[in-house]
């Protein structure tokens, strides 16, 4: 129950739902990425996480293909990894890098996720960083936290060691709790990229949901604030 995602089930957003592409069509993606010069290609899923059992198989399929096909490296990003057999499998098939976000700090967590825990998150990715599979984790800021709580997402973060740390800034959306958000200002979301920058010296820093929306014209200055 995430209160700032369209995709949860527990709010009514009008969101899509979709079931597993098939695997023609990671096939033909992966060929357009690979033709526009894009070096990798995440296979994305809305649920709750990836247990064994026949979703892998299917999702571990996906990845073999498109790890054979040599147009794209494989990434994904599929929720919680319930166990360290699933994370192995994952780099079995040829999974390169795993997108799963803290999204804020352990002491504010609680106040944007309830079926789930902090600790789940962080067990998800030491699974997957023990089977060899490159970490991407970052968070969502101006969700109500404070500069604190921005603070130490960037130390959880960097004792993990991840490989690339993505910043999201709230986009509210309409039926989610989080949607009358004050959206923080671009200055401060600019201060927000210096910090994780002085913090992770050496992690790729991406900016990217909300980026448009929140910094408008000044989205130029992400790189003079840090980002990579």
């Amino acid at each position: 129950d995430c209160r700032f995602c369209a995709q949860s089930a527990a709010y009514e957003t009008n969101s899509p739902r979709f079931g597993l592409v098939d695997q023609d069509t990671v096939l033909a993606a992966a060929k357009e990425a690979a033709a526009n010069g894009v070096a990798a290609l995440g296979l994305v899923a809305a649920w709750r996480g990836l247990d064994e059992g026949p979703m892998l198989d299917q999702v571990c399929r996906r990845l073999e293909e498109m790890k054979r096909s040599g147009q794209v490296r494989p990434d994904a990003s599929l929720r919680m990894i319930k166990s360290q057999k699933v994370a192995d499998r994952l780099a079995q098939s040829g999974l390169e890098c795993y997108n799963h976000n803290l999204e804020t700090s352990q002491r504010f967590f609680p106040q944007v996720c309830t079926t789930h825990t902090y600790e789940d998150r962080i067990q998800t990715l030491k699974h997957l960083k023990r089977a060899g599979i490159k970490i991407c984790s970052g968070g969502i800021l101006g969700l109500g936290e404070t500069p604190d709580d921005r603070c130490d997402l960037a130390f959880s973060l960097k004792r993990l060691g991840g490989h690339v740390v993505p910043l999201n800034f709230l986009s509210p959306i309409p039926g989610t709790p989080f949607a009358n958000c004050t959206p923080l200002a671009p200055l401060e979301i600019l201060k927000s990229v210096a910090c994780f920058r002085f913090i992770l010296p050496k992690q790729e820093i991406t900016v990217a949901g909300g980026r448009a929306v929140n910094l408008r014209e000044l989205q130029s200055l992400i790189f003079l604030a840090g980002a990579s």
